[in-house]
This record gives structure tokens, C-alpha cells and sequence, in this order.
């Protein structure tokens, strides 16, 4: 087996005229053995990712640590996968009662906090939920 630091991939020899044939056979190649290529092909440890060492040799390294851009994006699609859940659970709600004829306006304005909820000052990581005016109905 061979490895090829410049795209952290192995490839295999036998295969080397497709490669070529297709323009993608690298000219950084070394050889690995077999068990270098199992233990670089394999799940990575922990908190590492696979990478090429200064000799150009496959090795684990750590994975790199978000950005507080990437950090808050996470956070935001948490909070908003959560506000969506309610809002689907809440408009059910007001389904219920709508067909009812019963009243359903404060579960229309609690329906209408939750989806303000991304324009709270310190989102996504402060959020202060709105409290449902009563208790679910359905399931």
C-alpha cells in the first residue's frame, strides 16, 4: 500500500493505471506497511483526525478547535431545532382547540414568542423560554 501525504490518502498499487488513466495518481507516493495502513484506516482515536507528519508519514493529530463563529452557529441550530419541535407541537395545539371552537389566542401568542426567540439579546447562547399558557392537550 502506498500513501500519499499532499492528499492524506493511501492508494493501491495495483490500481496505479486507473489512477494514472484518470489523472489522479499522486507523485508524492510512499510506502506503508500493512499495518500502518490498518491503523490509519481504521476509527480514529478521540478527538484526533489523520494527518501527515513532518516525514510525510500518516500520524494522529488533534482535530482543530472551533471557531466561536462555528461554536455559536452549533449552538444556534440547537436552540432553533428545539424552538421549531414547540412551535410544531404548539400549532397542533391550537389545531385541537380551533377545532373545538375553543380559544386559542394564547397559544397563538406563545407560538409567536417562540419564533422571536432567535432576536433575544444573547442568543443562541442566553435564551429565556416563554412559558406555554397551559399544558399540552395531545401527544
Amino acid at each position: 500500500m502506498q500513501y500519499s501525504p499532499s492528499r492524506n490518502m493511501f492508494f493501491n498499487p495495483d490500481w496505479q493505471s486507473r489512477y494514472q488513466a484518470s489523472g489522479t495518481w499522486p507523485d508524492d507516493l510512499i510506502d506503508i506497511e500493512a499495518d500502518i495502513f490498518d491503523e490509519y484506516t481504521g476509527i480514529a482515536p478521540d478527538g484526533k483526525q489523520r494527518q501527515s507528519d513532518p516525514d510525510g508519514h500518516p500520524c494522529w493529530a488533534d482535530l482543530p478547535q472551533p471557531t466561536d463563529d462555528q461554536k455559536q452557529a452549533a449552538q444556534a441550530a440547537v436552540i432553533r431545532s428545539r424552538r421549531d419541535a414547540l412551535v410544531d407541537r404548539v400549532s397542533r395545539e391550537i389545531n385541537r382547540l380551533e377545532d373545538k371552537n375553543q380559544d386559542a389566542s394564547p397559544w397563538r401568542a406563545y407560538r409567536e414568542q417562540l419564533r422571536n426567540v432567535p432576536e433575544q439579546d444573547g442568543f443562541p447562547f442566553t435564551v429565556t423560554w416563554p412559558d406555554a399558557p397551559g399544558e399540552f392537550t395531545g401527544k
